[in-house]
Parts: structure tokens; sequence; C-alpha cells
């Protein structure tokens, strides 16, 4: 076993990584006096990737929209034990999610490290699924989508997300509709499992005050010997530059309407570097125009267009992009106008170097705060690595960005023909 040890001395953090023979990335974050442990163990397969042409396959399967949320699900059921069970005797908390693009699955303790660690990558490991207990979770995950059909903040993010994209998956719902799960069966997330649960696409990361080369050890002794399969072809649907809609209004019962309001990418990177420097230059200048210590939040946050719910983000991933801004406000249309007339300001005015200096500074110190959070951390860092992104990176990006960069992020991305407008409101 090889160990590498990667120390960031601006940050005074020290990353420990190996990789199993199976090709499995083994990450540990050694944290000295941290009385909290975390792991998490991960698999690059989220909603999107519901396309594939799996290793050694000539032809393409196409699997119902959900499986991968459904697949996370069943993955705590075996036979004769139940893992919540196990954990909780244990002392640990764990958990799971599916996004569009990574299924993680997790435990936090503060004792019984050990014992916790091998029941995680035990479960994950040795899948159980019968016809009768994937019946069974038909009508849970059932319930579930059901019941975020009327979830005011679901309904909003998906109507915006299906303005954005005409065709790409990440506008679909990540549970999948009652439709798409009615047509699950235990082949298929077995054939899903045996596909992306293979040890050479995942990724496992552990916080804590570790004894390194006896967790290595352990991990190493729990992990199976597989032989690399080769890559899996993901295939996605051509996805037009332009959006697919300008607004969409969704009636549902709430106190105050809910906006998200963002620009859609046209411009794709090709490699790790410079997908992080376009992360880091949007956050940027999303922070600069409407961040809470931006003159637009204090103009509008006074005037009662906005309150604390003011916030923004910059996602990407496998063929997507795109910036938001969600707000709670009672004007949805006069929001979206401000934003319009600020951004056109900008454009005639310039941006501040000012700000950029201030909002730089912010905005890295929160991301070595990052590091004290050690759930956040671990789960960005494995999210980063499946993009073949090293997270430790991040600090000489964000310490080399300059203003001229900046200018020249803002003129690509906040293009108005771009923008899309999603709103719930009461009738």
């Amino acid at each position: 076993m090889e160990i590498k040890k990667k120390t960031n001395s601006f940050l005074n953090e020290t990353i420990y990584e190996a990789h199993h023979p199976s090709g499995c990335g083994v990450y540990l974050l050694n944290k000295p006096g941290f009385h909290n442990y975390y792991a998490v163990f991960a698999t690059d397969y989220g909603s999107v990737d519901s396309s594939f042409r799996a290793p050694g396959e000539s032809a393409a399967a196409t699997v119902p929209d959900g499986i991968a949320h459904y697949l996370e699900h069943k993955m705590f059921e075996e036979p004769d034990r139940n893992i919540f069970d196990d954990f909780a005797k244990q002392g640990a908390n764990a958990n799971a999610f599916t996004s569009s693009e990574m299924t993680a699955y997790l435990f936090s303790c503060t004792e019984h490290f050990e014992e916790n660690l091998k029941t995680l990558l035990h479960y994950v490991q040795n899948p159980y699924f019968t016809d009768e207990n994937v019946e069974k979770e038909r009508g849970i995950i059932g319930q579930e989508i059901r019941m975020y059909d009327d979830h005011p903040y679901w309904r909003v993010t998906y109507n915006f997300l299906g303005l954005l994209y005409h065709n790409h998956p990440v506008k679909l719902d990540t549970a999948g509709t009652v439709e798409s799960i009615s047509h699950i069966t235990k082949e298929l997330l077995y054939r899903c499992y045996n596909t992306f649960y293979h040890l050479s696409n995942m990724s496992l990361f552990i916080v804590g005050d570790l004894d390194v080369e006896r967790t290595f050890q352990l991990v190493f002794e729990n992990l199976r010997d597989q032989k690399y399969p080769g890559e899996i072809e993901r295939i996605y649907p051509e996805e037009p530059s332009s959006i697919c809609g300008k607004k969409k209004i969704q009636y549902l019962p709430v106190s105050m309407p809910m906006a998200i309001l963002g620009y859609k990418e046209t411009v794709f990177p090709e490699d790790g570097l410079g997908i992080m420097e376009r992360q880091i230059e949007t956050e940027l200048v999303l922070e600069m125009l409407f961040g809470k210590s931006s003159a637009f939040y204090e103009t509008y946050y006074q005037q009662g267009l906005i309150n604390d719910s003011f916030s923004n983000a910059y996602e990407s991933g496998k063929g997507y992009a795109y910036s938001e801004i969600f707000a709670e406000t009672p004007d949805p249309e006069k929001l979206y106008s401000a934003v319009m007339e600020e951004v056109e300001r900008v454009r005639r005015e310039g941006l501040s170097k000012a700000d950029f200096e201030r909002t730089k500074k912010a905005l890295y110190g929160a991301y070595i705060m990052d590091f004290d959070r050690a759930d956040d951390f671990a789960n960005s860092y494995v999210s980063w690595k499946f993009k073949g992104i090293d997270m430790f990176e991040f600090d000489s990006v964000y310490r080399s960005m300059t203003f001229d960069n900046l200018v020249l992020r803002f003129k690509e991305h906040f293009v108005e023909e771009n923008a899309v407008l999603s709103i719930v409101r009461s009738k």
C-alpha cells in the first residue's frame, strides 16, 4: 500500500491518500484532538445517469428515472439485520443521499469508530434486492414523490431547471415520478449497482483524530478485490445552448411568494482546473453583485423586497451549469427586474475593484472554515474528486484570481437572454 501525504501549508492541513487495488480512492483528513469522526463512502453515480453503456457491453441501456435514488433506499436492507439499528447500537448517526451527480452513504460518531466504519463498508458492498422488498419500497418512495409534488421549494427549484434545460436530465426530479419508478425491478437495480458501484467508481473520505496507517489497513482489509472493468460511458441527450422557457408560475399555498432566477451556462471548460476556475469566478461575481454585503442587498432589504432568505449559488455538473438567486419576496417580477437592472448597470459602469478584493477575502475565509465542518468538507472533496479536481488546489486558484478574470466571467455569463424566472405563489 502506497500512502501519499499532501500538505497545504497555507491552510495547515494534511490529507493522506491511497488507492485500493480495485481503484477505489481512500482519503483521510487527520485532525488531532477532533472529538468527532465522519466517513462518507460515495459512488460517482446520480440521477442524471439513466442512460449508459456498461464496460464490456456493446449496447447502451436506459433505465427508469429515479433509479439511483431508489437504489440508495434499498442499500440499507439485509435479510437478517437492520443497518440503522447496528449504527445506533454503535453510537453513530447514519444517513445517505442521492444528488444529480453522486450517491453517498455516511455516518458520524464519537465512539466505536472502527466498528462503524466496518458496518459502512460492509453494507454498501453487499446489496440485497428481492422482488418483495423492491415492491415494498415502491409505495414508500411513491409517497415521498407525491409529498414533494406539493412542496413549494421543490417545485420552484425544478420549475427553474425546467426553464433552463430542454433535454438534460438535471431538470428531472431526483426521485423520478410515480410512473417511472413503477418500472424498477430487482434486476435493474442489480444492473445499476454492478455498473456504478464497482469500487473503481467509488471514493471513501474519513475525518477524525486517526491512526493513519491503522485506518488505511482497516479499510483495505474490508474492501473487495475487484479488477478494473473499464470506463462507463455515460450518455446524455444533446442540449441546446438556449433556455427552454422564460418564466413559470405555479400556485401553491405559501405565506410569501418564492422565486428562483438565474442564468444558464453556455461555456464549458475542458478540464478540472477550468471547471474550478469558472466556479470560483462565478461565485465571486454573484457575491459582489448580490451577496449580503452588497449595495443591492442593503437597498432591497431595507425596501422589504427581500429578506434573510435571499441567497445565491452556482451549480455545475456533467453537461450542465447555472447560477441561481433564491428569494422569498412579495413581488418576484419586481425583484427579477431589479436584478436585471443591476446587471445592466454593472455592464455599463464596470465591476468595483474594491468590492472584488473584499469579496475575495470573505469567500476565501469561508473556504478555510469548511475544514472545521467535517461533513461538508468530506462531501465536497469527494464530489470534486469525481470531477477530477483536488480541493486542496482551491486556495491557489483563489489567491491567483484576478480582477480581469472576473470582468470576463461577468460579461460571459450574465446575459439576459439566458436568464429565467421561476415563481411559486398563492392564488
